[in-house]
């Protein structure tokens, strides 16, 4: 959801701002939700951002 209101920000802005967003799912969205992954999943993303980002611009 957070992604989606970034977009969507993006989208109705009047200087066609570009924005670029990563995630991560760490639960298979049941009742056995938990916060144990939540660490190791931002990391991974962190990672994938700084690896990512210098690809973009490069265009």
């Amino acid at each position: 959801m957070e992604v989606y209101g970034l977009y969507r920000a993006a989208a109705l802005h009047a200087d066609n701002v570009s924005c670029f967003a990563a995630k991560t799912v760490v639960d298979l969205a049941n009742e056995d939700k938990g916060d144990d992954l939540h660490h190791s999943g931002a990391v991974f993303s962190a990672r994938f951002v700084a690896k990512a980002i210098p690809r973009i611009l490069r265009g």
